[in-house]
C-alpha cells in the first residue's frame, strides 16, 4: 500500500476553457493600454494611458472646479454635525476620495473621431442618503 501512495503520478490537465482564459488573461496583463467600459451598451474598448487621462481631465475640468483642502474638511465637520443631530455619528463615515473614472458614450454619433464620456464620481457624502428620506427636515 505505501508502494502505491509513493508512486501517484499527478498531472496538469487544465480543459480548452481554462488554457484560453489563461491565455487572454496574460495577454490582458501584458498589454499597455487601458480597458474602458462603454456606457449604454456591454462593450469595452483599448485607450492609450494618455488618451485616457486626457479624457478624465477635460470632463473633470469641464463638470467641476478646483478647491482646496479646507473645503473638504469643511464638508467633513458639517456632515458630522448633521450626523450628531440624528444620533448617526457611528455609523456614518467621513467623506471618502476616491479617482474619478469615465464611461465612453460609443451610441452617440461620430464616436471613433469625438469620443464623449459620462463621468463617474464615486466620491460621494453617505449623509445624501440619508436627506433622501425623512429623517432630516432642515428648518
Amino acid at each position: 500500500m505505501i508502494h502505491l501512495i509513493q508512486n501517484i503520478q499527478f498531472e496538469n490537465k487544465a480543459s480548452k476553457f481554462q488554457y484560453k482564459l489563461s491565455k487572454d488573461l496574460k495577454k490582458v496583463k501584458n498589454d499597455d493600454r487601458l480597458t474602458v467600459k462603454a456606457d449604454k451598451t456591454t462593450k469595452y474598448y483599448k485607450m492609450d494611458r494618455d488618451k485616457y487621462n486626457s479624457l478624465v481631465h477635460d470632463n473633470v475640468t469641464k463638470t467641476y472646479r478646483k478647491s482646496d483642502r479646507n473645503e473638504v474638511n469643511s464638508i467633513n465637520k458639517e456632515a458630522k454635525h448633521i450626523a450628531e443631530i440624528i444620533n448617526l455619528s457611528g455609523r456614518v463615515e467621513q467623506l471618502a476620495e476616491r479617482e474619478v473614472f469615465i464611461n465612453l458614450k460609443d451610441h452617440k454619433p461620430n464616436f471613433l473621431n469625438r469620443p464623449v464620456c459620462r463621468l463617474i464620481s464615486p466620491t460621494k457624502s453617505e449623509l445624501g442618503h440619508v436627506s433622501n428620506r425623512d429623517y432630516f427636515m432642515v428648518g
